[in-house]
């Protein structure tokens, strides 16, 4: 990819492109299911801030049933959705809206459960918050492949910043299967 100053013509443009997901969905698999088994640790442990001491204690006890409870909790769950959609890219809509609805549930059953641990206690408005990260995970994830014009390929989803949008892995943009 040279200048052919004799001749004047101008080097091939090749569209530059990011590492394709196909080879780091093996890595984006393990972070969410290390993410996952972290949310349930946090969620089902009598007192998940327990290595703060009586610190973590009166924090969670201040914090609880605030506006910032559930900001945590949305923005846990929307984690989780990120990473499964980033996950899931170049997937059938199908396989990837029953991983987003199986996190959803995930987190309405952690709220159940904290029910019958000491010191936990079911909060619907939790539950609510989990199930609205999950879609917001989405929807933040929507929006970066479509900034990455992430376009789907036979082994997996390739990034190329070339214009044809037409051709795009996001969510939405998918061919229904």
């Amino acid at each position: 990819m040279t200048d052919n100053v004799e001749t004047g013509q101008q080097p091939e443009q090749r569209p530059r492109s990011v590492p394709s997901f196909g080879r780091w969905k093996t890595w984006i698999w393990a972070a969410t299911g290390a993410y996952f088994l972290l949310l349930s640790y946090l969620l089902l442990t009598p007192h998940p801030l327990w290595f703060l001491g009586s610190a973590g204690r009166s924090t969670e006890e201040a914090v609880d049933s605030t506006l910032a409870d559930y900001a945590q909790h949305t923005l846990a769950y929307a984690v989780l959705g990120v990473l499964i959609t980033f996950a899931t890219a170049g997937e059938p809509h199908r396989r990837r809206y029953a991983w987003l609805a199986a996190a959803a549930v995930h987190g309405m059953l952690c709220e159940c459960i904290q029910h019958f641990i000491p010191h936990r206690e079911f909060g619907l408005h939790d539950a609510i918050a989990n199930a609205v990260g999950v879609i917001a995970g989405w929807g933040i994830a929507a929006i970066v492949c479509r900034s990455l014009n992430i376009r789907r390929t036979m082994s997996g989803a390739t990034a190329d910043l070339s214009s044809n949008a037409s051709a795009t892995t996001c969510p939405e943009n998918q061919a229904p299967t």
